[in-house]
């Protein structure tokens, strides 16, 4: 709560100076200054006439700011005058800046002003979900950092979904103070400009509800912050969405005692790529989300090592017999992966993309109808691992080898082995696959009548061979 004094706005449209006390009421009568103390409520929440403008000319330190307008027919501005600078102060607990709105596409609020935190801000935004890209709140330009001598001011997503733009750089400021960037409910959008290096210190922790990195070539979105995925011991549900961009930052997924935490790559136009190493405390969802179809769209590559402890689902989007699959999970890069747990592929398409003979998958795999293993290179997969393929399930050794504990496909179980692809062709198995030809994929078809002649002929063309990790 605000301990100083309410400060509502009073004219419907229009464009005024915030330092102006003449456009200011206080318990509904003329004020004598405006909003410029710690606990101060500048109340913009107002049925607006016509789009309203507000310049902030001076530094002012604020407990709340309240915008929107509630009927959404118009949208508001706060942007900067002539050194303007929107501090945030609350004195005995959190700032906020709350936006409520019945809110349309082409109506956005906007803070288009340097922010700084004296102590921690939250951003509470009760305007329908967007139907776009963006947020109907937005937070664009000016930077935000903390203004604190010391401590860590977090900046914090609450309710709903804020939109920080490319030009809002977040800092540590220089005061001594550090920023830190939180989602404890909602979705808190950052996006970035080419080369856009945010330099803020105080860390990264998505609790519960999404964050989501809109990101140009060459950006650091995140600082050097290790990204804290899950609130420990809470029942939450958190997710780490980038659309566009390569993300370096170190990724520890925290134990919950309930709900789901996700990596994803979602959205048209996605090429998304973490680097970091994933270290694992918990189950761990990994999904891409785009129905275009076409060229590169969709894809999310995890090129840092998959460490600690939990189970992978994994799911991504148009998976199909034609091999047109734009959509995947790639687990690349040079580092091997040492997870501990198993491998849940429920729909698309998880390409193994290390190098020949580095582990990719530690642990057993089970394919769920219309979900595809493809290979990119040769023995991705421990030795001591099997696949468990369901009917309909694709496998796609793209002419490499794997050496398997087990494969089972549909109700038929092989045993170990190093595969090929020719092991897998239609033809070899009684028709049990389909796939004619190196490169194309191999799904598994119900049992055929014929299945007894498969257990005298298949198993010859198994080999086995070791390898080493």
């Amino acid at each position: 709560m605000a301990h100083g004094a309410t400060y509502t706005y009073k004219f419907p449209g229009g464009t005024s100076g915030w330092d102006n006390s003449t456009v200011w009421l206080v318990g509904g009568n003329p004020a004598a200054s405006y909003p410029q103390l710690a606990g101060d409520v500048a109340d913009l929440n107002i049925n607006y006439t016509s789009n309203l403008t507000v310049s902030v000319n001076v530094p002012v330190t604020i407990g709340q700011l309240k915008i929107g307008d509630p009927d959404g027919s118009n949208y508001a501005v706060v942007n900067t005058g002539t050194a303007g600078v929107l501090k945030f102060d609350n004195v005995a607990g959190n700032a906020q800046i709350v936006h409520a709105s019945s809110r349309d596409a082409s109506n956005t609020d906007v803070i288009s002003v340097p922010v700084q935190l004296l102590g921690n801000l939250d951003l509470i935004n009760n305007s329908p979900a967007p139907t776009g890209t963006n947020a109907y709140f937005q937070i664009r330009t000016g930077g935000i950092s903390s203004g604190a001598a010391s401590g860590t001011q977090f900046l914090t997503s609450t309710v709903g979904t804020t939109y920080l733009g490319s030009a809002a750089v977040l800092s540590d400021g220089g005061s001594g103070g550090k920023l830190g960037l939180r989602v404890n409910g909602g979705s808190l959008i950052v996006a970035t400009a080419a080369s856009q290096n945010n330099t803020f210190s105080g860390g990264v922790s998505i609790e519960d509800g999404t964050l989501r990195l809109d990101l140009a070539n060459n950006a650091t979105p995140l600082g050097a912050n290790v990204v804290q995925l899950g609130k420990t011991g809470a029942s939450t549900s958190a997710t780490l969405a980038v659309r566009n961009g390569s993300v370096a930052n170190n990724i520890q997924v925290n134990h919950v005692v309930g709900g789901v935490l996700s990596l994803a790559a979602p959205s048209v136009g996605t090429q998304a790529t973490l680097t970091g190493t994933v270290t694992l405390a918990n189950d761990l969802s990994i999904w891409t989300s785009d129905s275009s179809g076409t060229g590169v769209n969709g894809k999310l590559n995890l090129n840092g090592k998959l460490t600690g402890t939990g189970n992978l689902t994994v799911s991504a989007s148009n998976a199909d017999s034609t091999n047109s699959l734009a959509n995947a999970v790639l687990f690349g890069g040079t580092v091997a992966n040492d997870y501990v747990g198993t491998l849940a592929l429920t729909a698309g398409q998880l390409q193994l993309n290390k190098s020949n003979n580095v582990t990719a998958v530690t642990g057993d795999v089970s394919i769920s109808a219309s979900g595809v293993l493809k290979w990119n290179f040769s023995e991705q997969i421990k030795d001591m691992a099997g696949i468990d393929v369901a009917s309909g399930g694709y496998l796609w050794l793209n002419g490499k080898t794997e050496t398997l504990r087990s494969l089972k496909l549909g109700t038929y179980s092989l045993p170990a082995g190093t595969y090929a692809e020719s092991d897998l062709r239609a033809g070899s198995h009684g028709g049990y696959f389909f796939g004619t030809g190196s490169g194309t994929l191999i799904i598994v078809v119900p049992e055929p009548s014929s299945l007894s002649l498969l257990a005298l002929g298949g198993l010859a063309m198994l080999r086995r061979s070791r390898r080493s990790v």
